[in-house]
């Protein structure tokens, strides 16, 4: 567990595993802990580094993001801080979108890129949708918010078949 004063932010990240880097970027309002259940998977093969967004969970904003290049720009500030020159990256929702702007803006940084749930931008629909939610949810207490968007973001099929977790998770 460590942080990285970075230009517009204080980055909290963690280092997992041994191996080649992956940087694991969490959706909308979701900090590292999303990763928990593929981390010990992930770490045999990788060095892992596992991060809480600018402004989310133990990463503290000193400027608000005014576009998906400047979390891009956090994530590529991260890796010189740990002298990293390319890693792989996988984005997973709102971790997918800044995954897609850190290739395209910084494609040399990249060696594979995976995205999980994720638009290649925001549509008309999607920045109403996310308008909505954000202005609906922000009166949420901080865990019923992190838990509707969890159910939210995760296809019905998968909460079907796992009712066990899903049910478990809604304890928690």
């Amino acid at each position: 567990m460590a942080v990285a004063d970075l230009s517009d932010c204080r980055c909290y990240y963690e280092l997992v595993g041994d191996g080649e880097p992956l940087i694991l970027i969490p959706g909308l309002a979701n900090t590292c802990r999303m990763w928990d259940p593929v981390i010990p998977d992930l770490a045999q093969f990788f060095s892992l580094i596992l991060i809480d967004n600018r402004g989310i969970g133990q990463s503290v904003a000193r400027k608000a993001p005014r576009s998906l290049a400047d979390l891009a720009s956090d994530i590529v500030e991260l890796f010189d801080h740990l002298q990293i020159d390319r890693a792989h990256v996988l984005g997973v929702s709102l971790g997918g979108v800044i995954a897609q702007r850190l290739a395209i803006d910084h494609p040399s940084r990249l060696d594979r890129l995976v995205l999980v749930s994720c638009a290649d931008a925001f549509s008309p629909y999607l920045r109403q949708m996310s308008m909505l939610l954000a202005h609906t949810l922000r009166r949420f207490p901080k865990e019923m918010f992190v838990r509707t968007m969890e159910l939210l973001a995760t296809a019905p099929e998968f909460l079907d078949s796992h009712g066990d977790v899903v049910e478990q998770r809604g304890e928690t």
